[in-house]
């Protein structure tokens, strides 16, 4: 995966802001309630881009035990083993890249993608490639949530993506990126890499790679925390089966 997506997860003060949020937020309330509508307790779950472990540790306290957190940053995941051990807890937390998972096929009921992380994921090559290895390790109906803002469609932002496009067209583009919808910008200091997708994009990608498209819901439509709205003011939950 590119770089820019590695060395900013791996920052101490993004894991350090993502190890906070793992305690002084948690499972949301959006995130909660619709892992419960589409599985049950007795599921085995794969938490993709776990972070510190917000969701994995969510989700156990929550009644669910088997639980598989995968993050591409090795100081994520020591943060989360940290946490791990000093709760007691019995989750299984690695550090691969989801582009090549380890696991064997129809192994999970479910899988998670939290926070817009499939948008941190640069070109559509390498995007296809991960969201067809998350269906090979789900089991045949398996379920895949995640989340992945869709500012392309929302008004506000019109007149940005509608100059962006005519960069492309005078191949006036930044050369970093590879994609429409792709930006990179610096925040506390670091470099980052975004892809806004289009709704239109996101289930042909989808379709693509062995999905139904079962649901798409805005982050607005449930009632969450100030704490949690502040730490992402927008996105959208996406609900995939596999085919």
């Amino acid at each position: 995966m590119n770089n820019y997506t590695e060395q900013y997860f791996s920052n101490d003060n993004i894991v350090n802001e993502y190890t906070q949020a793992t305690s002084n937020i948690g499972l949301w309330n959006s995130e909660r309630q619709l892992i419960n509508r589409y599985t049950n307790k007795n599921a085995t779950i794969l938490d993709i881009g776990c972070g510190a472990g917000r969701v994995s540790f969510g989700l156990y306290s929550e009644g669910y035990k088997d639980i598989f957190g995968i993050d591409l940053s090795h100081n994520m995941i020591e943060r989360a083993n940290n946490i791990n051990n000093m709760k007691g807890y019995n989750i299984d937390f690695r550090c691969e890249s989801a582009e090549e998972l380890t696991f064997i096929d129809n192994t999970f009921d479910m899988a998670i993608f939290s926070f817009n992380g499939l948008c941190t994921i640069p070109n559509v090559y390498t995007r296809s490639k991960v969201i067809k290895e998350i269906n090979r390790v789900l089991k045949p109906s398996g379920t895949f949530v995640f989340t992945a803002d869709g500012q392309r469609m929302q008004s506000k932002y019109k007149k940005h993506w509608n100059m962006e496009l005519q960069k492309w067209a005078d191949v006036k583009q930044d050369e970093r990126i590879q994609d429409y919808g792709d930006i990179i910008f610096v925040d506390k200091g670091l470099e980052c890499f975004f892809h806004f997708f289009s709704k239109e994009e996101l289930i042909e990608l989808l379709n693509k790679s062995g999905f139904k498209l079962l649901k798409s819901i805005s982050l607005n439509r449930f009632k969450e925390s100030k704490e949690v709205l502040d730490f992402c003011p927008y996105g959208r939950f996406w609900i995939a089966q596999k085919i």
